[in-house]
């Protein structure tokens, strides 16, 4: 992931300085594959990247499903999930992600750095809880990731992020609720 974060950055770096005038930084990879080798290469670098978007995608999906199925539910109830509850649950989370993208409005930049906040301000919490074996459950530990998301994305949403990012406030949230 770095090697590709490292290989971007150095690309739209030198893309600035050949084309300053682009209007969307996002769109300087087609702009220039189209402006220099043409339609057909530029389409097979477009479906190699929305391929490998899908992909990444799609794992992310059936990790989420399976963790909330085999972590989650089997830990509550105390069962072994069917094959029946994981392809439920895959459609369930499947269904409300898209609904949350298709509610996003912002550039792939913004989300994706929203994202990481997001994610440090709800699993960080839980990690260090893991990591320094502090004492938990696993509804507190769930409880600790629920309240580390919702507090960051209250603070992102009222403004305050402009100031301090939200995982700084995400974290001892979740700390704090879950000893």
């Amino acid at each position: 992931m770095q090697g590709t974060w490292l290989a971007m950055t150095g690309f739209g770096v030198l893309l600035r300085g050949v084309m300053p005038g682009i209007a969307d930084p996002e769109t300087g990879l087609s702009v220039f594959f189209q402006h220099n080798l043409g339609a057909i290469p530029t389409g097979i670098i477009a479906a190699d990247v929305f391929a490998t978007i899908a992909a990444t995608s799609n794992g992310i999906l059936i990790a989420m499903a399976q963790a909330a199925n085999f972590d989650l539910f089997a830990n509550l109830t105390g069962r072994r999930p069917t094959a029946f509850s994981i392809a439920t649950t895959t459609i369930v989370v499947g269904a409300i992600t898209m609904l949350i993208s298709m509610g996003i409005h912002g550039t792939v930049v913004n989300m994706a750095l929203s994202s990481v906040s997001l994610m440090g301000a709800g699993i960080a919490g839980a990690m260090i809880i893991k990591v320094f074996w502090w004492p938990h459950t696993a509804v507190s530990l769930l409880f600790s990731i629920c309240a580390g998301i919702l507090s960051a994305v209250i603070w992102k949403y009222t403004g305050m992020a402009a100031s301090l990012n939200e995982a700084a406030i995400g974290i001892p949230i979740a700390l704090g609720l879950t000893g």
